[in-house]
């Protein structure tokens, strides 16, 4: 790492995260997630602050990669139109020097403690709008089964790839929302799904119940056969577009890898959606969706009377 350019990328990642911190969606997201993990590093953001930024030398940046950047925890995946024997022959190359230390042992988060009860908080700030997160703890990495499932789940509750279901359908069809948008992130230890909304501060009592509402129906009721069927078309046919290129193919490869999955992980994901059935999209809301954390950001913190439990308000 020479000096010069660790010094030229720390101040990029400064003023990066400078800018982000204007933007209201990138302030909601990281305090749902500083609600929901309190404890885990997951309640962490990749880009790091302001502070944690500027506290680390290169010196430090040299260790960490000495510890982490390791043989033992890498995968190396190539595809293409290749010759085996040279690209084999490129990786020792490249790589053949590459010491592993036999006491090495990858990191792992340390898991967060149940989340027994809803958890509520709202952060008042001077931007325009409001910014609504519903969220609870998700699946890992290797519930392979469940993640097919919730997948189809977050695909009719909305969209897969472009907004749609039933929040878009309700929240944008009663204009009570700029946008909304549900995702699942699994993790090594449990990750976390999470339905977000942007709409002005008075909505923001109206929003919440509309998107708790619709989670209780996907656990209480349940999609229809039609709804399963054309969420699952949707997943196949967009991911089957994702997946055309070396890059995609490489990197599903390496991460499937990783996390002992196997690099055929992508594929085998794509026969599990195709299995999946109502009740199956009805046993994992039912298994995963109890308790819950509420992250709202508001310029008017008058809207604190009407989220239930009552808020932790931060200033």
């Amino acid at each position: 790492f020479a000096p010069d350019e660790f010094e030229t990328f720390k101040k990029l990642r400064l003023a990066y995260i400078k800018r982000s911190a204007d933007d209201p969606m990138t302030e909601a997201h990281r305090f749902f997630r500083e609600n929901l993990y309190r404890t885990s590093p997951y309640g962490m953001v990749a880009v790091g602050t302001s502070e944690s930024v500027s506290s680390f030398d290169r010196e430090d940046l040299v260790n960490f990669h000495k510890r982490h950047v390791h043989p033992k925890n890498m995968i190396l995946a190539i595809f293409g139109d290749i010759d085996l024997e040279a690209a084999e022959a490129l990786a020792r190359n490249h790589f053949g020097s590459f010491e592993a230390h036999e006491t090495f042992r990858p990191p792992r988060p340390a898991p967060e403690p149940p989340l027994l009860k809803p958890r509520t908080a709202l952060k008042v700030n001077k931007k325009e709008g409001a910014v609504v997160y519903v969220g609870t703890p998700g699946l890992k990495m290797t519930d392979v089964e469940d993640r097919a499932t919730i997948t189809v789940l977050d695909a009719v509750i909305s969209g897969y790839g472009y907004p749609g279901g039933w929040l878009h359908s309700e929240l944008r069809g009663r204009k009570l929302v700029y946008e909304v948008h549900a995702y699942n992130v699994p993790g090594v230890e449990p990750g976390f799904f999470a339905a977000y909304a942007r709409c002005q501060p008075q909505k923001v009592r109206e929003v919440v119940e509309t998107i708790l509402r619709n989670v209780q129906r996907m656990a209480l009721v349940g999609p229809s056969k039609q709804e399963v069927e054309l969420a699952k078309n949707l997943i196949v046919t967009s991911e089957q577009l994702r997946a055309q290129t070396n890059d995609s193919h490489a990197t599903d490869a390496a991460l499937g890898e990783l996390y002992g999955l196997g690099y055929n992980y992508e594929a085998e994901f794509l026969e599990r959606v195709k299995r999946v059935t109502p009740g199956d999209v009805k046993v994992v809301a039912r298994k995963y969706f109890h308790n819950y954390v509420i992250a709202v950001t508001s310029p008017d913190d008058k809207i604190a009377a009407g989220i239930r439990p009552e808020p932790r308000i931060v200033r």
